[in-house]
């Protein structure tokens, strides 16, 4: 049944099969699983890698959490806060680069295929054309508005 055209239904909560339907008649064809389904070995073993990677995940939020707090000088009597800023600037620098380079990383899009250029014999949307307001176009509508308005609230 290799090249037969068919029309193809998916159930959102089971990933492991699809319905199969004739395209015109709607006949019912049959399920299809997946030919390469993971075993459970490998299977747990994604589970796992991902709970390690959610621990990280949440780590690093910590620690960034941490990073970003704002710290203030101790003191025993009531006056102006002091923050304390203990960076250097070597440090805020490598920490600004660090994230300049993050920020590119994820937008950056190895797959990304620009599209081609649109042909000429394709319909392109006809702009609309700006409307010029004219005192008079502009009292009218104004009028139409208010005797719309006082229409609902007799109503």
């Amino acid at each position: 049944m290799r090249g037969r055209p068919v029309t193809v239904r998916r159930l959102p909560h089971h990933d492991e099969e699809i319905e199969l339907f004739e395209p015109v008649s709607g006949r019912h064809l049959g399920r299809a699983f997946l030919a390469d389904a993971a075993d459970l070995e490998q299977f747990t073993a994604v589970r796992s890698a991902r709970t390690s990677a959610a621990r990280q995940l949440r780590a690093d939020l910590k620690a960034a959490e941490k990073l970003r707090r704002k710290r203030f000088e101790a003191v025993t009597t009531a006056k102006t806060p002091k923050q304390l800023n203990t960076l250097t600037a070597e440090e805020a620098e490598a920490e600004l680069r660090a994230a300049d380079q993050r920020g590119l990383r994820e937008l950056a899009r190895p797959d990304y295929i620009p599209h081609a250029p649109v042909p000429d014999t394709w319909a392109r949307p006809i702009p609309p054309t700006p409307r010029t307001p004219t005192p008079e176009n502009d009292h009218e509508e104004s009028r139409e508005l208010r005797v719309a308005v006082q229409a609902m609230l007799d109503e």
